[in-house]
């Protein structure tokens, strides 16, 4: 049996999300329907569009690291750069070290460092 390839399976599901999406907003603003039904609609389509958002930026960020692997590959950049993720306040900061730092960089405004 041969193996489902990712970026095709996630192409549909893509594809499916979007279409959902449409049909989710159509129903949203379709005036015949009552209030309560539209906004059962319009609540699907949030939940629809949020979930289709994150599977676009999951997909952006893989192609990301691919072109970023090739370039550390051909020796254009070097691989000394590390990322790392820490949780603040229940949210997810990717954060950039340079070589030769030991602490995150401090963000404007922000009391956690």
């Amino acid at each position: 049996m041969e193996e489902a390839d990712p970026n095709r399976l996630r192409e549909v599901q893509i594809q499916r999300l979007a279409r959902m999406a449409e049909i989710a907003y159509e129903n949203s603003m379709d005036q015949k329907l009552t209030m309560k039904m539209r906004e059962g609609w319009h609540q699907r389509y949030t939940n629809t569009v949020l979930a289709l958002n994150q599977l676009l930026k999951d997909s952006q960020y893989k192609d990301y690291e691919k072109r970023l692997r090739v370039l550390e590959e051909s020796g254009k950049i070097p691989r000394r750069t590390v990322w790392t993720m820490r949780v603040v306040k229940n949210r997810v900061r990717c954060t950039r070290l340079l070589p030769g730092t030991k602490s995150y960089p401090r963000y404007p405004g922000s009391r956690d460092g």
